[in-house]
């Protein structure tokens, strides 16, 4: 019963793809159908992870894996937006699970794009496409984050963070022709999403100054120390990619002098222990010089006696 159940679920799913394909809601994001609270949302992964399987091209499950985090971004802006009675907890469990499956879906396009630039497919066309997405979803994200619980404002943060990351990866890839192009077609775009996230992150410093302050004056107040450290939590995640990248920076220069130190310790250790066996080998060596020097003088009595007593003996 179990297995008919199964192969029906999967054939709805395979005969939706087409129709999910095509259909479109307003604007530039696709209709998001089922989201994460829907009870079958399960078989709309299912679907998505069985359709890339069954695509052997990599530009075209790169062009795939755009439209499904599009299709997940528009389940975020659905469920940002409904009236709904629910609780603050459940909203941003599942604004989070969609979130999870669209950042997926991202590394995914970065992942098919490199394949096939390897298989030597053409994808320049495809690659400008993502630059645009990568910004498009900057800019909706900016506009959702206005209008969910708080508790869920840094997994948004996050997503936007990433899709700002890979959108200046993605760039350096280009030649400069081509980069100073997408440059001059995005400035407007980019300028203004860099001035949305510099006021959030003045705001947030603003926050945390006051939450510092009331905390001086109530040092046990657990909702004030709560709340100091999702702000700081936010406030690293909205560090300037320049910021984050000095960071991993920072960080692998410090494992490296780290390994470098050890290195050193074992060479020094190493080092001291071949001194030791050199100075345990020239003691053994003077050892033997000296018992061979006492052999050769026993040796030399022995003949003196010798000859003395054939001496006595003529």
């Amino acid at each position: 019963m179990k297995i008919k159940i199964f192969i029906f679920s999967l054939a709805l799913c395979l005969l939706a793809l087409p129709v999910l394909a095509q259909t479109r809601a307003g604007g530039d994001l696709p209709n998001p159908g089922w989201t994460p609270e829907h009870p079958l949302y399960f078989l709309d992964k299912w679907m998505e992870k069985i359709d890339l399987w069954f695509t052997f091209k990599a530009e075209k499950r790169a062009q795939k894996a755009l439209w499904y985090a599009d299709e997940k971004l528009a389940e975020v802006k659905v469920l940002a937006e409904q009236k709904k009675e629910q609780t603050q907890e459940r909203v941003q469990q599942t604004i989070e699970s969609a979130l999870e499956l669209q950042n997926r879906y991202q590394e995914r396009v970065q992942k098919e794009i490199a394949q096939a630039e390897k298989n030597g497919e053409k994808v320049v066309a495809l690659k400008e496409q993502a630059q645009e997405i990568f910004i498009r979803h900057q800019e909706v994200l900016e506009k959702v984050l206005e209008k969910v619980p708080e508790r869920a404002e840094a997994a948004i943060e996050k997503v936007i963070s990433n899709s700002k990351l890979r959108y200046e990866e993605q760039l350096e890839k280009f030649d400069e022709t081509k980069k100073e192009g997408l440059e001059t077609k995005y400035k407007t775009r980019v300028t203004e999403l860099k001035k949305t996230q510099e006021k959030r992150k003045a705001t947030l410093q603003q926050e945390l100054k006051e939450v510092e302050s009331d905390l001086e004056k109530s040092p046990a107040e657990s909702s004030s120390l709560e709340l100091k450290q999702r702000l700081q939590e936010r406030l690293q995640i909205n560090a300037s990619t320049k910021v984050q990248n000095e960071i991993k920076v920072e960080v692998k220069t410090q494992t490296q002098t780290q390994a470098q130190q050890q290195t050193g310790t074992q060479t020094q250790q190493q080092s001291g222990t071949q001194t030791q066996t050199q100075a345990q080998t020239q003691t053994q060596v003077q050892d033997q010089t000296q018992t061979q020097a006492k052999t050769e003088i026993q040796t030399g009595d022995d003949m003196q006696t010798q000859q003395k007593q054939q001496t006595g003996k003529k």
